[in-house]
């Protein structure tokens, strides 16, 4: 597993699809623990949504030139952008950065 919030993102970011590991991965750097069946962040926008922190506004949505999925996170005057292959996995790397800059 990824130790550091950073390297995660990374991995993120490189990844082309849902993928179980990072699922995990997330998991532990949110809640500082395993469990053998994490929910599947990179795979469901329902799972994703629970890691975008309360009382933030998000929007995600997907840009055809870059071929790239985009979610934008607004928390007081921080403002998280990412850009990945699916939605989900976009916006887990936002709710990621949203809660590093918290």
């Amino acid at each position: 597993l990824m130790t550091t919030p950073t390297d995660l993102i990374a991995r993120l970011e490189q990844s082309t699809g849902p993928d179980r590991e990072l699922d995990a991965a997330i998991y532990f750097i949110v809640r500082g623990k395993t469990i053998p069946c994490p929910p599947a962040y990179t795979s469901s926008l329902d799972a994703a949504l629970t890691l975008v922190p309360e009382g933030t506004e998000w929007q995600i949505g997907s840009a055809n030139l870059i071929k790239k999925c985009w979610a934008e996170i607004i928390w007081r005057d921080a403002t998280c952008i990412a850009n990945a292959a699916t939605p989900s996995i976009a916006l887990s790397i936002a709710a990621l950065k949203a809660r590093e800059a918290r």
